[in-house]
């Protein structure tokens, strides 16, 4: 299957294949995701909860009272981006990064804005 493939599986825009396939070390990091969680089979009662959860969920957002930084991608077909902007909503103080055109595998085709978004996040709030 290749490189290619396997960030293909993962990640279903070519532009956004192409950002971890440029770079030796994201493709790797992607590669030892996809075979992390191989076979699928061994995890369908996971991803069969994962979709219960995501068609009602209950983040019990009003608890959270620590600094929050989201990060979500506008093409994320996993996790709807909406639920960012209730949670941005939802939580006092909290901090929305949006990443234009990133779908869910965006730590690893846009993995400098995650984590300049993460860092400068970190130093506003002297977190170390």
């Amino acid at each position: 299957m290749g490189p290619e493939g396997l960030v293909s599986l993962m990640i279903p825009d070519p532009e956004n294949q192409q950002l971890v396939l440029e770079d030796a070390d994201k493709t790797a990091r992607s590669e030892s995701l996809i075979w992390s969680i191989w076979p699928i089979s061994q995890r369908q009662a996971g991803q069969d909860n994962d979709l219960v959860q995501f068609e009602t969920p209950d983040l019990s957002s009003e608890t959270i009272t620590v600094p929050t930084l989201i990060i979500h991608g506008t093409e994320d077909a996993n996790v709807p981006y909406e639920q960012s902007e209730l949670l941005a909503e939802q939580i006092s103080g909290s901090v929305l990064h949006t990443i234009e055109d990133a779908d869910h595998m965006m730590p690893f085709s846009h993995a400098e804005e995650v984590a300049a978004a993460t860092a400068d996040f970190l130093n506003v709030h002297n977190i170390k």
